[in-house]
């Protein structure tokens, strides 16, 4: 069966996206398609990868060490690994600071009645969660990593994914953190050049890797290897030294 989406062609943007109408699926008994491999060769269209998207980053600061943060709308909590919050007890050793000291990053760790795990695409591989850091974090206001400077300190409550789990030791913000004034959020949305934090009235430098993109299309994220998991379009060895050092910095 020829698929008249064959044909599709993908213009270059400001030009829009012509579209032919498209075939039935395949007659499966039924007709209903169970599986995508069920579908002609030709319904495919073979292309180069691409990371597609990107998730939106700024910066923080934790025991005045600079930390990549996601500001992701969809995830339901706050999260960081346990090798940064490791990483953080190891700092404040190195500094001298004791527990109760108002610079001291970890507030209060807490356990749970019942075990968590995080279930993603793979839901029959659930990672281990070991529990939940209360942290001091310090936001940065300024459009770029160079000028932005110490800004407000909040508290923030982020689930601990265990050891191993992550090839990425960031900080990633929640929905409910990044919410409306009106909900206890703080304000977030995108701006041109800065990150805005609309319940604090501050801007937060953009850091994540733009890439253009070829149509009209809205891009979708892919991942082709772990370590393309948070940043654009980078070379493995780059990556691989990068969250190295995001550790090692602690």
């Amino acid at each position: 069966m020829k698929n008249s989406n064959s044909k599709l062609t993908l213009q270059t943007p400001g030009k829009g996206i012509l579209l032919s109408k498209p075939v039935p699926p395949p007659n499966t008994g039924d007709g209903k398609v169970t599986s995508l491999d069920e579908l002609p060769t030709d319904w495919w269209t073979v292309v180069d990868n691409a990371s597609g998207g990107y998730q939106y980053k700024t910066l923080t600061e934790i025991c005045g060490v600079r930390v990549e943060t996601m500001l992701d709308g969809c995830a339901g909590s706050n999260h960081v690994t346990e090798e940064l919050v490791c990483g953080m007890l190891n700092k404040a050793k190195e500094m001298g600071l004791k527990p109760d000291d108002p610079k001291f990053a970890v507030v209060q760790m807490e356990r749970w009645v019942h075990a968590e795990a995080v279930l993603g695409i793979a839901a029959s591989s659930p990672a281990p969660l070991k529990g939940v850091v209360v942290m001091r974090v310090t936001l940065l206001e300024g459009f770029t990593p160079e000028d932005c400077k110490p800004s407000h300190e909040i508290l923030v409550r982020a689930k601990i994914s265990a050891k191993g789990r992550s090839d990425w030791h960031g900080l990633i913000l929640g929905g409910r953190s990044l919410d409306c004034q009106s909900r206890g959020g703080l304000g977030f949305r995108p701006g041109p050049t800065a990150h805005m934090l609309d319940t604090l009235g501050i801007g937060m430098p953009r850091v994540e890797h733009m890439v253009q993109r070829p149509d009209r299309a809205y891009v979708a994220r892919s991942v082709v290897s772990s370590l393309d998991l948070c940043v654009g379009v980078v070379n493995e060895e780059a990556l691989r030294k990068y969250w190295s050092w995001t550790v090692q910095r602690f």
